[in-house]
């Protein structure tokens, strides 16, 4: 993204900072309980889901392994989605990798509030139109 005073943002996280802080405040967390939530769950997708997701995908890894992860982030939501009806940059942060693992794995069987937040994140108008088909150039 090229902000209005013409820097650039590329990062992923970056970039949906910036878009909940200029341009779509409604998903920011509202409060500061759905603010450490939010917090949370992206540090957990950021930091343990997605390096431990790719070495599971590229067989490196033992998928027992992401369950752990999931069962920490299964914790964290207040249902359907992580800040109950309200769709929010956590979410956004999260559901690129948890598709893929869903999609090559089906890993939400024993995730049982991960398995409903993902299916009311598919549900949305304006995930849908950003679910990648085909994985083998993505991370």
């Amino acid at each position: 993204i090229a902000t209005p005073s013409g820097q650039v943002v590329a990062d992923s996280e970056a970039t949906l900072d910036f878009i909940a802080k200029e341009l779509a405040p409604s998903l920011r967390p509202v409060g500061s309980d759905e603010e450490k939530r939010a917090t949370e769950f992206r540090n957990l997708v950021n930091n343990k889901l997605r390096p431990v997701g790719k070495r599971v995908v590229l067989g490196g890894e033992r998928i027992e392994n992401l369950h752990t992860i999931l069962k920490d982030m299964e914790k964290l939501i207040t249902g359907p989605l992580l800040q109950g009806d309200q769709f929010c940059i956590a979410d956004a942060s999260a559901f690129p990798m948890m598709h893929r693992l869903q999609s090559e794995f089906g890993i939400l069987a024993d995730h049982p509030k991960l398995d409903k937040w993902y299916r009311a994140c598919s549900a949305l108008e304006g995930v849908k139109t950003t679910i990648v088909k085909s994985w083998w150039w993505w991370w």
